[in-house]
């Protein structure tokens, strides 16, 4: 996307979990650092990491119909047999949960490689890309899945990474797992509940 703001000539383009803005004076820049110019402050975007827990069934007709995961997170119709109510949700700010997990690498690692350094929260969101769903987008990326082999492996791996947060049991009338703490519980309940995960970054 090119176009001008403010008499500032930009460029943007997206993809996977990164947006960059290009003007002449600044070269590229990731949106999420400082050093934009003002007049393009207002082209930070919102970010939302989602995930849902759903039966093997269903993910084995994800894997055949890709779009099916589109009535999962977004149509407001009958939800696909094998996904239940809104308890079986997950949804962070990904930009926040960028943040949190970078100066946590940061002041543990001295590194800001948060992915290298928590490579079990690197899985939990999508960002290795061993398990891209080819045929599906969200708006930062493909879809990912996770079968409840891999989701009990990423539950136990963001236990010992320090992500569980004590791993809360919920009753199912909480409603959506919400916010970055919620992360560690969301896969421990999945891995529970012999659940596979499906998700992406909108």
């Amino acid at each position: 996307m090119e176009g001008t703001f403010a008499g500032t000539p930009f460029a943007m383009r997206l993809r996977y979990t990164r947006t960059w803005v290009h003007t002449d004076e600044h070269g590229p820049r990731q949106s999420g650092i400082t050093s934009l110019p003002p007049a393009l402050s207002f082209m930070i975007v919102s970010m939302w990491l989602n995930l849902a827990k759903i039966d093997v069934e269903l993910l084995e007709s994800v894997r055949a119909n890709p779009d099916l995961i589109g009535a999962i997170f977004f149509d407001d119709g009958q939800a696909p047999v094998g996904f239940h109510h809104e308890a079986d949700m997950f949804g962070d700010d990904y930009r926040t949960l960028d943040a949190v997990a970078q100066g946590r690498a940061e002041a543990e690692h001295e590194s800001a490689q948060w992915r290298e350094c928590y490579p079990w929260l690197a899985a939990a969101t999508g960002e290795t890309g061993e398990n891209d769903v080819e045929g599906y987008e969200f708006d930062y990326g493909p879809a990912f899945v996770l079968d409840p082999g891999q989701v009990t492996a990423i539950a136990q791996g963001l236990m010992g990474e320090g992500w569980g947060f004590g791993v809360a049991r919920r009753d199912a009338a909480d409603g959506a797992y919400e916010g970055f703490e919620d992360l560690g519980p969301f896969y421990a309940a999945a891995a529970r509940e012999g659940k596979a995960i499906v998700g992406g970054v909108s």
